[in-house]
């Protein structure tokens, strides 16, 4: 196992013996750059034969594997592999994704290093559960650097695409960033974020991806879970509110208010009520950010029966 690792790879899982090993094969391919990084896995007492087909990949990548005795939570899972990480730079990875190119994630690290950021973002792609890559995550077309002084693009960028998935995203490692993180939170990535842009004041945006996400309806999936309940809205308000107080940016209304609105079909299609949208919408300030096609919009999502709007949005990602 390499002693001082440039990238730390982590990954919390738990139960995800259907997924991982795609995830493992994805770095295995990787092989002229795996004497760069590490692997730190946390198992969050798994169900299933995950740390079985964990443990048949130690011979391939350089591995740090833990097995907690409990499920102590995605929050405080995700957190630990943090703490754990030797490397110079960290990036987490979901079981259910993988990595496309770690040429592409070693050069952004150094990128990172010459630019004397410790927080950036990266384009990704989304693929489905049949393997076909669906749609690009694109938030840039050129390598970008914002310093202090900037806060407001800190602000918009970082709420708007940097943490929108667990992966995708490097930062420098450093203990302090992974304290204080809300141990019952799906957004542990935010705090983390955050954590970093105080500290530093800069953030990056690199345009090469190194990283695919899964793209599917399990509500099981933190991407879907989000959406089961208008309670992770609020507390993504509640972070959005703790990261203006912090950095001083602007107050990001208009970025929640477009998250919101965005994802109104998912919410509404996997069981948020329509008078707790328009609720938030208007705890967030949003009902002024609404145009006339938005509104259009959100009447129809809100008349439709949820079962046709899980066909729509079913269709829509495939």
């Amino acid at each position: 196992m390499r002693s001082n690792p440039i990238i730390s790879i982590c990954i919390p899982v738990y139960n995800g013996e259907l997924h991982i090993k795609r995830l493992l094969d994805s770095l295995v391919k990787e092989f002229k750059y795996l004497d760069l990084i590490e692997l730190v896995i946390s198992d969050n007492c798994s169900e299933d034969n995950t740390q079985l087909i964990i443990e048949s990949y130690r011979d391939k990548l350089s591995i740090q594997l833990f097995k907690q005795e409990i499920n102590i939570g995605f929050s405080k899972n995700l957190q630990f592999t943090g703490q754990m990480a030797k490397g110079e730079y960290v990036t987490f990875i979901g079981a259910d994704d993988r990595v496309t190119s770690l040429k592409n994630l070693i050069k952004m690290a150094g990128w990172m290093k010459k630019n004397k950021i410790h927080f950036a973002s990266s384009n990704f792609s989304i693929f489905n559960l049949s393997n076909r890559n669906t749609r690009l995550a694109k938030f840039s077309d050129e390598n970008y650097v914002y310093r202090e002084g900037d806060e407001k693009s800190i602000g918009v960028l970082w709420f708007e695409s940097a943490l929108a998935s667990i992966g995708g995203w490097v930062v420098k490692n450093n203990p302090e960033i992974f304290k204080n993180i809300n141990e019952s939170t799906i957004y542990p990535e935010y705090y983390i974020g955050m954590h970093s842009i105080e500290q530093n004041k800069s953030y990056g945006v690199y345009i090469d991806g190194f990283y695919q996400q899964l793209l599917s309806n399990d509500t099981n999936q933190l991407a879907n879970m989000q959406y089961t309940n208008i309670k992770y809205f609020t507390e993504l308000n509640e972070i959005r509110n703790i990261f203006v107080k912090k950095i001083g940016c602007n107050n990001l209304d208009k970025e929640i208010s477009r998250k919101l609105i965005n994802n109104c079909i998912s919410l509404y299609a996997y069981g948020v009520t329509s008078r707790e949208i328009i609720g938030m919408l208007i705890k967030v300030k949003g009902l002024k950010y609404l145009n006339l096609i938005g509104f259009i919009y959100i009447n129809l999502i809100i008349f439709l029966p949820r079962s046709i709007l899980k066909k729509i949005l079913y269709i829509y990602r495939q």
